[in-house]
């Protein structure tokens, strides 16, 4: 996944080679303004190809890429659908499905919940609770997530940004337990009008669910670690990796046992292996 076009190259997993580009900027048809790639694959039962799904948070809309038909070039390749479901704005899509949405909103909570079976649209507030008074604004900042899903699980879990611990819910929304990898910092209120209390770091950025464990990309004072969870919480392993510079990306590919990481400052070879064996 690229910021300009075409947003979208795909790549032969056994030899790195470049199969194809797709995506182009715009706001008609099959065109992007700001997409952002959700983890989230499925497969199309025609073809049985993987199905990548992107939100682009200009447009309101979601794409789900046919990867074999975006290879060969097919005019069918992006199908796209509106967000009409939540009428605020939405700042990151994390996983949306034929009965369940879920998204961080711009205002109204931590997330954003919608329920295609009833219809039903709710607020899940900023839980667990912050033991600072903040802003609502702030805790929007503090609790950025990403969010991995797990529906046989019915759980998803979020990574806050700017907190080193993992908060797992169900999927209907409730608060279940916390993993704290490292204790919350005793902050004082922020003085004035500053957005964050002074001295907090941020940790999480990417996080990702695979064979029901759980990876996570730490950022920060734990620049270039990867560390994996299961879904009580419960710390498996960790992956230190020797990197040229910021990870932006990453994703753990199980049929060759080994992470791909992007770098955004690295042009033009941005995308790293790393073998885990």
């Amino acid at each position: 996944m690229k910021s300009e076009s075409p947003f979208i190259n795909i790549y032969n997993t056994n030899n790195h080679q470049l199969l194809g580009a797709i995506g182009t900027q715009g706001s008609g048809p099959n065109q992007f303004e700001l997409p952002s790639l959700i983890k989230q694959i499925s497969y199309d039962e025609e073809n049985n190809s993987p199905l990548v799904t992107l939100y682009d948070v200009a447009t309101r809309r979601v794409s789900k890429v046919n990867i074999f038909k975006a290879v060969n070039n097919e005019s069918d390749a992006i199908q796209q659908e509106l967000v009409r479901e939540i009428e605020d704005v939405v700042i990151l899509l994390s996983y949306k499905d034929d009965s369940l949405l879920l998204a961080v909103p711009e205002s109204g909570g931590r997330f954003v919940r919608y329920d295609y079976i009833t219809s039903k649209k709710t607020y899940i507030p900023y839980i667990p609770e912050y033991e600072v008074q903040v802003s609502d604004q702030a805790k929007m900042t503090i609790f950025a997530s990403f969010i991995a899903v797990n529906k046989n699980k019915n759980k998803f879990v979020a990574a806050p940004r700017y907190l080193n611990e993992l908060n797992f819910f169900d999927l209907q929304g409730n608060f279940l337990y916390s993993t704290i990898i490292s204790p919350r910092e005793k902050l004082p209120p922020p003085p004035g009008i500053k957005l964050l209390p002074p001295g907090i770091k941020a940790y999480f950025t990417i996080i990702e669910e695979v064979d029901d464990k759980i990876y996570t990309l730490k950022r920060g004072p734990d620049e270039s670690k990867i560390q994996v969870f299961d879904w009580d919480g419960n710390p498996l392993e960790e992956y230190i990796l020797k990197t040229p510079s910021r990870m932006s990306y990453f994703t753990y590919d199980k049929v060759h046992n080994q992470f791909y990481v992007y770098f955004l400052d690295e042009e033009p070879y941005n995308i790293y292996t790393y073998p885990l064996n």
